[in-house]
C-alpha cells in the first residue's frame, strides 16, 4: 500500500474519532445545564428530538413553563411534550389532568413522587418511570 494512503487512511480514523468525541461530550455537557440556550447549540443526529428533551428538561428542573414553550410542535410527539412539560413545571398536579394517557400517568407520579402511577412491568413500576422520578425528586418541592 502507499505510505500517501495509510497517512490518509489514519487522518480519516483521527477525524471520525474525534467527531464522534465531540458528539458524546456536547449530549453530556447539555444533559448536565441548566441553561435553556444550552438547548440551542444541540446539533448532529435526533438534534431536533434532543432540543425537545433539553428543554423539557430544563423547564422541569427550574419550574418554568415559559421554558417548555420553546419546544416545537412540529409533531404531535412534541406536542404532547410541551404540555407535559407545562404540566409539570407548574408543579400543579391538577395540570396533569388535561394531559392523556402515558403523560398524564408520568406527570402525576413525579409531582406525587408515587410509583403507583407508573406503566407496570412484569408486576413492577417501569425502571423508566422510577429513573424519571428520582432525576426530578430534589427538584419537586
Amino acid at each position: 500500500m502507499k505510505k500517501w494512503l495509510k497517512w490518509v487512511i489514519i487522518i480519516v480514523i483521527v477525524l471520525i474519532f474525534l467527531l464522534i468525541t465531540y458528539t458524546i461530550l456536547s449530549i453530556l455537557i447539555v444533559g448536565e445545564s441548566l441553561d435553556p440556550t444550552d438547548c440551542e447549540k444541540i446539533t448532529g443526529p435526533l438534534a431536533t428530538s434532543r432540543t425537545v428533551e433539553c428543554y423539557l428538561d430544563i423547564g422541569i428542573k427550574l419550574a418554568d413553563p415559559n421554558i417548555c414553550e420553546k419546544i416545537t410542535e412540529e409533531q404531535p410527539a412534541y406536542a404532547r411534550g410541551k404540555l407535559y412539560c407545562k404540566a409539570v413545571a407548574s408543579r400543579n398536579v391538577t395540570n396533569c389532568d388535561s394531559l392523556v394517557d402515558f403523560w398524564k400517568d408520568r406527570c402525576k407520579a413525579i409531582l406525587l413522587k408515587d410509583s403507583s402511577f407508573c406503566d407496570m412491568k412484569e408486576g413492577k413500576p417501569s425502571q423508566g418511570c422510577l429513573n424519571t422520578i428520582e432525576n426530578y425528586e430534589s427538584y419537586i418541592k
